[in-house]
């Protein structure tokens, strides 16, 4: 559970910063920022839901493909040497983190869509 929320609370950040930067260029007067900030973040909030809804699919079948691999390493790992399987685990693990990457890129791409 930490984890998905420190992902999370590091993929908002960027998000979030960009908002801020452009609410605040596009007007100079702190009340309309404000205001924009606000509206910005309500649809912010709409498209997380759509996000997250998107997200938990391809999630659930990254989830459900990291147990197989934990097993298929597990059955492996009794048939070949430990130096295979930590070979294979670290494949995974790049896979896992370029995946993470590509779900902020889009989402970064889809924030500057609706702006």
């Amino acid at each position: 559970m930490m984890k998905t929320r420190m992902l999370m609370m590091m993929a908002m950040t960027p998000v979030l910063v960009i908002a801020l930067s452009v609410a605040v260029g596009c007007t100079e007067d702190p009340w309309t920022a404000m205001m924009k900030m606000m509206v910005m973040l309500m649809g912010m909030l709409k498209e997380m839901v759509n996000v997250v809804v998107m997200v938990m699919v391809p999630v659930s079948v990254l989830v459900g493909m990291a147990i197989s691999a934990t097993v298929a390493v597990v059955v492996m790992q009794r048939m070949l040497m430990v130096m295979m399987v930590r070979m294979v685990l670290v494949v995974v693990l790049v896979m896992m983190v370029m995946l993470m990457m590509l779900v902020m890129l889009v989402m970064l791409v889809m924030m500057v869509m609706l702006c």
